[in-house]
Parts: C-alpha cells; sequence; structure tokens
C-alpha cells in the first residue's frame, strides 16, 4: 500500500486546487467508483455516501468525487484502506483517528473517508451535504468561498481546506440546530 505523507512542490502544482462549474456526469462518476468499491470491500461496509460539493448539484467544486465509507468500528478501517489500495488509491497519514483518508489520480480524481458508521464525522459531513442541497443562499455562499480561496491557494491544499472549516463548522451548527428544532417541534404532535 501507498502511504503519502507530505507533498513534494512538484506534486502540489499537479495537484493544484482548480475549481469547476457543476458538472452533472459527477453522480454517475460516483455511482461507479461505489460500485468497485462494493465489489472489493463487501460486508466491511455499511454505507457509502457521496459527500462533498460534487454531490450538491449547482455548486462549484474540485473535479474529485468525495466518497464517504461507513464501517462498524475503526478497527475496520485499516482493512478497507488496504483493499483500496488495490484500486489505485493511496492512503494519507494523518493523525484523525476518527477517520482514514486515501486519494486516488494524480491530479485527484478521487477522496475516500473511511469513517465509524453513526458516528459524529459521519453526521456532520452527511449534514453539511444536505443543507447545500437544501438551501440556495448558503450554497452560493460557500461556492463564492471556495472560488475566493481556491484563487488565493491554489497550490496550498491544506490552507485552501483548512480556510473552509469556519463555514463548514458554522453551518453543520446551523442545520443541526434547525433539524433538532423540527423533531421538537414534530414530538409536540
Amino acid at each position: 500500500m501507498k502511504w503519502t505523507v507530505c507533498a513534494t512542490e512538484d506534486r502540489r502544482v499537479i495537484d493544484a486546487i482548480d475549481i469547476k462549474d457543476y458538472d452533472p456526469e459527477w453522480p454517475k462518476a460516483f455511482e461507479l467508483e461505489k460500485n468497485r468499491i462494493m465489489e472489493k470491500l463487501g460486508e466491511l461496509v455499511l454505507e457509502i455516501e457521496h459527500i462533498g460539493s460534487t454531490a450538491v448539484p449547482g455548486i462549484s467544486a474540485k473535479p474529485v468525487i468525495d466518497i464517504l465509507i461507513a464501517v462498524k468500528d475503526m478497527g475496520r478501517a485499516m482493512e478497507c484502506a488496504v483493499k483500496l489500495a488495490d484500486l489505485g488509491y493511496e492512503h494519507v497519514q494523518e493523525d484523525d483517528v476518527e477517520r482514514i483518508f486515501l486519494f486516488r489520480g494524480m491530479p485527484r480524481t478521487h477522496h475516500v473517508h473511511i469513517v465509524e458508521h453513526g458516528s459524529e464525522t459521519f453526521r456532520k459531513h452527511v449534514v453539511f451535504r444536505d443543507y447545500l442541497r437544501e438551501h440556495a443562499d448558503t450554497r452560493n455562499e460557500y461556492d463564492r468561498l471556495k472560488r475566493a480561496l481556491a484563487a488565493r491557494y491554489r497550490t496550498d491544499r491544506k490552507t485552501y481546506v483548512d480556510s473552509k472549516t469556519d463555514f463548514v463548522e458554522r453551518v453543520v451548527e446551523k442545520a443541526t440546530r434547525e433539524r433538532d428544532g423540527m423533531k421538537t417541534t414534530l414530538s409536540r404532535f
């Protein structure tokens, strides 16, 4: 299995942030890759979700399909990562104990996030995606932010991602409050 710890300067240029207008082929690309992953991982996987901006119609994105794989527990995650190496994925060594991250291609074509099913990490990814799908104003604001950050940090992926964190956390917090408010209202009936 390939392990990637840091990027060289040449790799940073090849792997530059390149934002594209929404492409209706992205969901199809997800489905194709989801099928390949399911064939390889089988019952290790409890759920696979299309996340990230390529999963949100109408928003621009890096043309990278983000895939969230949910496993029973993180003990099975590394087993998945090893098997995904056979499909060309590289594991990125991180300090995150709640997620294993892999990518394929250079420039990147796919990201895989392996997390525990039902975990807070799983929930946040899905909540953020769903909120953007349902709220055009927030989706458009995020679109503008990503374009501005990509122009500023074109070859600095880490800073680009880190610079989106506050926005993403605010949206997840707002979406959670709204969802929990709806549950409270519905439970009164």
